[in-house]
């Protein structure tokens, strides 16, 4: 008989100084903030291979070759036998892949697309400077980034370097 008493006045006793509001007593949710993080494209030189990429919006990066570089230029990689024949293909035969889409597969919705860019950049050209992407969250902001490149790479084909797209980023 004691216990329960006891037990009431508790119950009791924290009803009281219970909040009048019942969502006050709810715990607080906490919100994850995206970054506001952008790929920052880099300086291409002009005889680079190139490669268009974009966040394709269904959990894949999605690119295409823009120029094949300066062929005398390429790199010929050893990649692991044991991968894909395309993945030979990107860093030592990027000419055959002209027209084609190549699908980089993520495997959550990415919010940080400065980390997704440089997964694109490390899969199509890895650390070689004779190859560079232009990258963009979706293709609606690719296109002025690959017109800006287009037009200055056709203007200045007797410079060295392209400037590094920041107009149109």
């Amino acid at each position: 008989m004691k216990w329960n008493l006891l037990i009431g006045l508790v119950i009791l006793a924290s009803c009281c100084f219970a909040p009048a509001d019942a969502s006050a007593a709810r715990p607080k949710r906490v919100q994850a903030t995206t970054p506001d993080s952008e790929y920052r494209n880099k300086p291409i030189a002009i005889d680079s291979t190139v490669w268009y990429c974009a966040y394709d919006g269904k959990q894949a990066i999605s690119c295409r070759l823009g120029d094949p570089g300066e062929p005398t230029k390429l790199i010929q990689e050893q990649i692991d036998p044991r991968l894909p024949a395309l993945a030979h293909g990107i860093r030592n035969n990027p000419g055959q892949l002209a027209g084609k889409t190549v699908s980089i597969p993520l495997h959550t919705v990415p919010f940080d697309f400065d980390m997704v860019g440089q997964l694109a950049e490390a899969v199509m050209c890895g650390n070689h400077n004779t190859c560079a992407v232009i990258f963009a969250r979706n293709v609606a902001a690719l296109a002025p980034l690959v017109r800006s490149f287009e037009h200055q790479r056709l203007a200045r084909r007797d410079g060295s370097a392209v400037g590094p797209l920041a107009a149109a980023n």
